[in-house]
């Protein structure tokens, strides 16, 4: 194990000097603040992520306005293909 080496001033002395008088074990409470402080700082909140990626992908690509129609049909293998084709052709240059 390592051994960790801190400078305190003179009022966490105090504060050391109190707690050990109580029978606080510093080195539990050391680990305790260091695990919490851990996990703290790593753990994702649960669904934070998943809002701010979505916010950021409709950001980048904003739905279609009210009168914009796709001219094919997403759910046709076919018909998507050749529509990202052509859409791919126009965007090169070709």
């Amino acid at each position: 194990m390592k051994l960790l080496n801190i400078r305190l001033n003179a009022d966490d002395v105090a504060r050391v000097r109190a707690l050990r008088a109580r029978g606080v074990r510093l080195s539990y409470l050391v680990r305790k603040a260091i695990r919490a402080e851990h996990d703290r700082r790593t753990r994702i909140p649960a669904g934070k992520n998943a809002e701010e990626a979505l916010a950021k992908i409709y950001a980048e690509h904003p739905a279609a306005k009210a009168g914009e129609r796709q001219r094919f049909d997403l759910h046709h293998r076919t018909r998507f293909q050749k529509a990202v084709a052509r859409h791919l052709r126009r965007r090169m240059g070709r």
